[in-house]
């Protein structure tokens, strides 16, 4: 820009009539040219959207940077630099305008034509989904379709997805088996000697209420222990066990007539009745019954 231009020669912009009229403090220029210290809002409360137009005027140190800018922006243009680049459709463009975008790009960035397309891999362990876990598969694709998601983009979510649901089951596998080692030895202190018989009481009588082929006492507990190796469980299924006479098969004592016995199913009908069977005074004369009648520690059944 020369003097002549900026102080209002023919030639000069409405803008430049403007600058060159008014008395303002200055910028010094490398060329001795001055600008207002507004001149980046003078040019920006033209255009048709000021706020945007404002913002990116914050990269240019004076009009002339701007105009250079613009200057090689036209020529690259005009060379045909862009012509083969895709522009990324508005916020106002309608669905045709997006398929025509997502079409144009690159195989492993675009969707597939339809959500089944995507052709997932999935985990061997996982083994075949069934219904329910199918269909929540299937709403994923077609809410990754839908917003136009490339196969890599939805396997790598699914691999990560996958590989957060094992990290997740090892750690509560972890978790479980040492609640299960924690309640073997919680009862093993407890029981002593008499801890294998217990334990066996207990399973005959799991066996005998849900059946051999049962689930039941293999669901997991919040902390990961299965029910079937909860302490209190076991005491409670080893005490059921004894009152259901399960005691005299595993010892192989055929004692069931004898006084003991007879004492023993008197003192339990009698409390049971009554609401004490747990209660202290009932066991401690229940366990020197069972002591002179098996050699073992009654299980107790009392939730710690």
């Amino acid at each position: 820009m020369s003097d002549t231009t900026a102080t209002g020669s023919p030639g000069t912009s409405a803008l430049g009539k403007d600058l060159a009229e008014e008395s303002v403090t200055p910028e010094s220029s490398d060329d001795g040219w001055t600008v207002p210290d507004d001149w980046r809002d003078r040019i920006a409360a033209g255009a048709g959207d000021p706020a945007r137009v404002r913002k990116h005027l914050d990269g240019f140190a004076d009009p002339a940077a701007l105009a250079e800018a613009y200057a090689e922006a036209r020529t690259a243009i005009s060379s045909g630099r862009f012509k083969d680049k895709l522009v990324l459709p508005g916020d106002d463009a309608d669905d045709a305008a997006w398929a025509t975008f997502l079409q144009n790009l690159p195989e492993r960035l675009r969707p597939p034509a339809e959500p089944a397309g995507y052709d997932v891999m999935l985990p061997e362990w996982l083994g075949e989904l069934d219904a329910d876990s199918q269909a929540r598969q299937d709403a994923f694709l077609t809410a990754m379709h839908a917003h136009g998601a490339s196969r890599d983009v939805v396997q790598a979510a699914l691999d990560t997805y996958y590989g957060m649901v094992a990290e997740a089951e090892d750690a509560a596998l972890r978790g479980g088996e040492q609640a299960v080692q924690s309640a073997e030895a919680d009862l093993r202190r407890a029981w002593g000697a008499d801890y294998d018989t217990n334990v066996e009481l207990a399973n005959r009588f799991a066996e005998r209420a849900f059946g051999a082929e049962s689930d039941f006492v293999r669901r997991k507990l919040a902390d990961g222990t299965p029910l079937g190796s909860h302490p209190d469980f076991i005491r409670m299924a080893a005490s059921i066990g004894r009152l259901l006479g399960e005691d005299r098969l595993v010892t192989g004592d055929s004692a069931g007539d004898s006084p003991l016995q007879e004492q023993i199913d008197t003192l339990t009908a009698e409390a049971l009745a009554a609401g004490t069977y747990h209660s202290d005074a009932v066991q401690r004369k229940l366990q020197p019954l069972y002591r002179a009648l098996h050699g073992t520690a009654v299980a107790d059944g009392r939730v710690a």
